[in-house]
């Protein structure tokens, strides 16, 4: 949060009623778009509008001012602070990967040939592939700017666009795939088998057997033994090659 202008003594009670009265704002948002499947544009870029202004507003997210015969008791608020001089400030938009694409309407991402939005990385396109994790890869080349990203957006119709982009502060490098589904349920899940693969393609990682499952047998109780020593209670089922989805 950062102090407006107006100043005055930080009055944690109005924060939290402010804060809370946003959060079940943006609840009550996400009930009538799971029910109706609509969401004004209008509605969540004023609600956003509201806390960077550090007042209530005087109209209602239509634009039709609040008076004694129209929600009275937000008419009376109108022009005083809404937490105490406090403004909301745009920080960073977080979440996994299917939950961006539907609140910022991309149209590329991991269905599509082109699956990121932040560079050309490409399913179709070989010296643009995906699955190229190194640092020289070239698609670490065509990394967007915020300005490419808004003009590029900027061009479609409105119908297609996301409200998001609109919101004051709005930067596409301050927009996240939370780490445990990036990490823990995407990548790692093809790394760490596709590491298995290797090290259990020979003999080499000290364990024995003349055929690879075999090979797999001493590395699963080899992990089992470390899950043992280290208290860890939900395993991973037995390794087998056929259940392996590797980078080849």
């Amino acid at each position: 949060m950062q102090r407006s202008a107006s100043g005055g003594k930080a009055n944690k009670t109005h924060f939290k009623h402010a804060f809370h009265t946003y959060k079940h704002i943006t609840q009550l948002c996400d009930v009538l778009h799971e029910w109706f499947g609509i969401l004004e544009s209008i509605s969540t870029i004023r609600y956003f509008d509201i806390f960077l202004s550090a007042g209530w507003g005087e109209q209602d997210h239509r634009g039709k001012p609040f008076s004694n015969t129209y929600h009275r008791s937000r008419y009376l608020l109108g022009g005083q602070d809404l937490a105490d001089g406090h403004v909301g400030v745009y920080s960073e938009t977080r979440g996994d990967w299917k939950y961006l694409v539907e609140l910022l309407a991309l149209t590329a991402y991991y269905a599509c040939n082109a699956v990121c939005h932040l560079c050309r990385a490409s399913k179709k396109i070989r010296r643009l592939w995906y699955t190229s994790v190194g640092r020289r890869a070239r698609h670490r080349q065509t990394l967007y700017t915020n300005s490419q990203f808004h003009q590029w957006f900027s061009s479609l119709p409105p119908s297609q666009r996301s409200p998001m982009l609109d919101v004051e502060g709005f930067d596409i490098w301050r927009t996240w795939v939370d780490w445990m589904h990036s990490s823990d349920l995407g990548l790692l899940a093809i790394i760490i088998p596709s590491v298995m693969w290797e090290l259990t393609g020979k003999a080499r990682a000290g364990w024995s057997g003349s055929k690879r499952n075999s090979r797999m047998d001493r590395a699963w109780e080899d992990y089992c033994d470390w899950c043992r020593a280290n208290h860890v209670k939900n395993k991973a089922f037995r390794f087998r090659a056929g259940r392996f989805f590797i980078i080849q």
